[in-house]
């Protein structure tokens, strides 16, 4: 079922305009999969700062993409920081122990209200986010009983300061949605899986499931030259590349994230510890982000809607 139109209206509009004032300042925890010098992570860090949150970034000190949420037992992690900013915590590891590590030490004293994942480079949808980094870090939060969220964005995306729009408007309207500064963003061990389709080519936003169908479909092969991606150069071995996703297995579940964001539209996907989330709590955050999704569809917005960059 697609979310009321009038409601995508103003959501979507509010995420294009990027104007939604937080009520507070929120404790948040930045991590992800592809490292700490991320352009994505990096410029939504600064957003949300801008935005007058206290933000805080435990990420990897390089890319861990396929990661999933794991780590090794017992094993001594290096930990330093950005010269440039104390607040950036580089920790030698998988982005689960990165989730780790800056929730049981930075926040150690009091949890933070929310940890972000992401904006990962390239979606993490349908059975792909059993094995994603970005999910990893989600999951570590969600046993912790934090309210977290994973955030995709296109791999071909190359305006990070667009999403890092569209991710801090979805935050307020988090904030927006509580009837009290006191009450948790999200509820507990729920937590949001966030897709956005390249931003000068957004249709619209969807309440979707986690299914099974994802836009990228890992194989292995003999020879990895031939499917560099554009920009890549890979060595003629063997190794896991990017495959037909027409040769996966599709259960067809309707409003899969797979394939709304390859329609064009941002979803949002409600999942738990084990994934999906239980109808009721589904049902409940989605009325809580009505705000969002009807200002996301507005004709005036400008965080969701881009025209094509000038060339």
């Amino acid at each position: 079922m697609k979310i009321p139109p009038l409601r995508q209206t103003l959501l979507l509009a509010a995420l294009l305009t990027g104007t939604a004032t937080p009520a507070h300042a929120l404790d948040i925890l930045l991590s992800n999969d592809d490292g700490y010098q991320s352009p994505n992570i990096r410029a939504l860090y600064a957003r949300l700062k801008q935005e007058g949150h206290h933000v805080v970034m435990a990420a990897p000190k390089r890319n861990f993409s396929g990661a999933s949420a794991s780590f090794e037992y017992f094993a001594p992690v290096d930990i330093s920081r950005d010269p440039q900013d104390p607040n950036v915590h580089i920790v030698d590891s998988t982005p689960a122990v990165a989730a780790m590590y800056g929730l049981d030490r930075v926040f150690r004293d009091k949890a933070p209200d929310l940890v972000i994942s992401g904006p990962n480079i390239g979606w993490n949808a349908g059975y792909l986010v059993n094995l994603s980094g970005t999910i990893g870090v989600l999951e570590i939060a969600l046993r912790r009983g934090v309210p977290a969220m994973a955030v995709s964005a296109d791999h071909g995306e190359d305006a990070p300061a667009k999403v890092a729009g569209i991710v801090s408007a979805l935050v307020t309207q988090l904030q927006a949605s509580r009837k009290n500064p006191a009450e948790a963003l999200l509820p507990p061990g729920v937590g949001l899986n966030v897709n956005l389709p390249r931003t000068n080519a957004i249709r619209g936003i969807m309440q979707t499931v986690n299914g099974d169908y994802s836009p990228y479909h890992m194989v292995f092969v003999d020879d990895m030259a031939p499917h560099a991606l554009p920009g890549m150069t890979l060595p003629a071995r063997p190794g896991v590349v990017l495959g037909d996703a027409r040769t996966q297995y599709d259960g067809g579940a309707a409003r899969s994230e797979g394939r709304e964001v390859e329609r064009g539209n941002i979803t949002i996907s409600v999942i738990g510890a084990r994934l999906d989330a239980p109808a009721a709590q589904g049902e409940a955050v989605y009325q809580r982000l009505s705000g969002f999704v009807a200002a996301c569809e507005g004709a005036s917005g400008a965080v969701c809607h881009h025209a094509a960059p000038a060339r």
